[in-house]
């Protein structure tokens, strides 16, 4: 009894297993599925292109001597055009009268496509080119501008260190007249104790001649007798008395009028000294006057220099900014490839003119592209991400593709119609992305392809 049980519920078993190994869609190990290629793509569109700045100083057109007192301004192209004026390239198409009053802004004409449809381009290749003889002007001259501001600001720094020179000898020359003060003090230092001296001797003068005036002859001592001739045992007789000599009253006053007529030399010395002395110093007052409006001068030109250097600066600055932006512009004028990859559609056509965010060329990425598999829960459940999986095509049915699990989706849903299959039409879904090696450009977007997945 127990043994038929046993038996019955093995029969069983294996009964039930193979029923459900029946209904299984997938071997044990194994999910096969099937979906859409999806290539990364890029749509290459017309850049937007700004008219760039072009810096116009003042003094490049306004007739001025002094090229440091112009000041910079800001002109920029105006490329607006009334959308009625405009048509394609090819005259086969207008542009809608809805839009015919309302200005636009075009980018350019496309004056020269690269690639053809089908192409490989790498990343950077050119594809297109937009008119650029206006960007190319701006840029050329923008450059002469900075050159010229970069001039100025030469001229600008010379005319400093020139100024800088001037202050320098005005320096020098005030340490000058401050030498020719001290000299002037010296002198009248000098001159002073002479006139001192003069003085002096004046006074004493006065005096001899208050002395020479008192002055009366003194009498004369009497004479005494002849002495006798000697005798023996007579005394020899004392030496008769000698007379004292006498000024003489002309010769003094001589004397006296030859010094009075010396110190009335030098005192007419002195003050020719001290006239002397007085015209130096005006000449030096007059001289430091020079120098001061000369100081004001410099400190003028100072003023204005720095704000000419400033201004120059200034110029530099904004014309470097339009050159950068002149040069920005021109760049995108040359349309390149974003990435490696096939053209798979080109748009443009030569001689068309192109508006903002239209599209040029399409570019399908080279290398991997997507295929996004739906599956229903209970298989996805084994999907894991980063495993591998086969990809095969119909067109090349002995070559398969290697893929992994990129992207499992977090929802469920009915699988599109262009993707599904009679098994899961009306089932519940979710989105199994396949990242797929594509180094051949084999896989196209939109094909259908089969994918098997291993589970480990």
């Amino acid at each position: 009894m127990r043994r038929d049980l046993l038996i019955g519920l093995t029969v069983l078993f294996l009964f039930q297993a193979t029923v459900t190994s029946a209904m299984s869609p997938a071997p044990l190990g194994t999910v096969y599925a099937s979906g859409v290629v999806d290539t990364e793509q890029w749509t290459v569109t017309t850049p937007r292109i700004t008219a760039p700045p072009v810096v116009v100083p003042m003094n490049s057109f306004a007739k001025q001597r002094n090229l440091l007192d112009g000041f910079a301004v800001t002109a920029r192209v105006d490329a607006r055009v009334e959308a009625t004026a405009l048509a394609s390239g090819s005259g086969s198409t207008r542009i809608p009268s809805q839009i015919a009053t309302n200005p636009i802004t075009p980018t350019g004409i496309v004056t020269r496509l690269f690639v053809t449809e089908g192409e490989t381009v790498k990343a950077g290749a050119p594809l297109a080119r937009i008119d650029d003889r206006l960007l190319r002007l701006a840029l050329k001259r923008n450059r002469a501008v900075l050159s010229q501001a970069r001039a100025n600001v030469l001229i600008v720094e010379k005319r400093i260190a020139e100024l800088e020179q001037k202050q320098r000898e005005l320096d020098q020359a005030r340490e000058q007249i401050a030498e020719g003060k001290d000299q002037l003090d010296e002198g009248r230092a000098q001159l002073n104790e002479g006139l001192a001296q003069i003085s002096e001797g004046e006074r004493e003068l006065a005096a001899q001649k208050a002395q020479l005036s008192k002055m009366k002859t003194p009498p004369l001592p009497p004479i005494p007798p002849m002495p006798s001739p000697p005798t023996s045992g007579t005394p020899v007789p004392a030496p008769a008395p000698k007379i004292p000599k006498l000024p003489n009253p002309a010769e003094l006053k001589e004397q006296l009028a030859a010094a009075e007529a010396e110190l009335a030399r030098g005192r007419a010395q002195l003050e020719a000294g001290f006239a002397a002395l007085e015209t130096a110093a005006a000449k030096l007052k007059a001289a430091e006057a020079k120098l001061d409006d000369a100081q004001e001068q410099i400190d003028k030109g100072r003023r204005r220099l720095a704000a000419a250097h400033k201004l120059a600066r200034v110029n530099v600055s904004l014309a470097r900014t339009a050159v950068a932006a002149s040069a920005t512009e021109l760049a995108k004028a040359l349309v390149r490839a974003p990435g490696a990859g096939v053209v798979v559609d080109v748009t443009a056509q030569a001689g068309e003119l192109a508006f903002s965010n239209q599209p040029l060329v399409t570019i399908s990425r080279a290398g991997s592209a997507k295929l996004f598999l739906y599956l229903p829960p209970d298989e996805v459940r084994m999907v894991r991400l980063g495993q591998e999986a086969e990809v095969s095509i119909d067109t090349f049915s002995n070559r398969s593709l290697p893929g992994r699990v990129d992207l499992i989706g977090s929802t469920v849903e009915f699988a599109p119609s262009n993707t599904a299959t009679e098994r899961m039409y009306f089932s519940n879904v979710q989105a199994v992305t396949l990242l797929v090696d594509n180094p051949d450009g084999i896989l196209k977007d939109g094909m259908p392809a089969d994918a098997r997945i291993s589970i480990r």
